[in-house]
């Protein structure tokens, strides 16, 4: 599995994909942009909002497979299934199932420190919304700062899908002057659907940890 040695790789999409792609990014930022059209969490009448806003980072969870089941095919957040339906297209475009996604924001002159998901099992992949170019993801081998480790640093660019490497340490930094908007997906090692893009795609010439 040379992938988990890559700490950033741009995902090959075939044909369906790239199309859902188009109207996927264009849905959330409709939502993200216009007030009127905000998600809600449930069928309350309570809007839709980041939690966890802390250090300029928050998150709003679409999906996520309970209990640790990964065959979960509905939302467990009915309205969000129903305001995002090429999203949710999108998803499934790529995977057999989905473990989780959420909308992730990193407001403007923010950061996300360095952080590790050692031993997730998880494919961890990015889709830029919105975002600017002073927007940088960030991985490391080893954080011991008596070893030279490069830092390998990638922009992440909207209309791409990057599988960025989680099982090492990383870090999301935004210098720019507006917030940043990604959609976050986690997919199983073992998602046959998912390996099949991530055997497509040329690794050849990145450079490994």
């Amino acid at each position: 599995m040379i992938w988990n040695r890559i700490p950033h790789i741009r995902m090959d999409l075939n044909k369906l994909s790239s199309n859902y792609l188009n109207l996927c990014i264009q849905e959330i930022k409709d939502q993200i942009e216009n007030p009127e059209k905000k998600l809600k969490f449930s069928d309350s009448s309570e809007d839709y909002d980041f939690v966890s806003i802390k250090n300029g980072w928050g998150v709003c969870q679409l999906f996520r497979a309970s209990d640790e089941i990964l065959n979960v095919s509905s939302s467990q957040l009915p309205n969000a299934e129903k305001l995002l339906v090429h999203t949710f297209n999108f998803v499934h475009s790529l995977c057999d199932h989905a473990v989780q996604f959420s909308i992730l924001k990193l407001v403007a002159n923010a950061k996300l420190e360095w952080h590790t998901h050692a031993n997730s099992q998880y494919h961890i992949l990015q889709i830029p919304i919105i975002t600017n170019p002073n927007t940088f993801y960030k991985v490391i081998k080893d954080l011991d700062r008596k070893k030279k480790n490069r830092i390998f640093k990638e922009k992440y660019e909207v209309g791409e899908v990057w599988r960025f490497n989680g099982e090492f340490y990383h870090s999301v930094v935004n210098n720019g002057n507006t917030d940043r908007y990604t959609l976050q997906i986690y997919i199983s090692y073992t998602d046959r659907k998912f390996n099949h893009f991530l055997s497509t795609t040329d690794t050849s010439l990145k450079n490994l940890i």
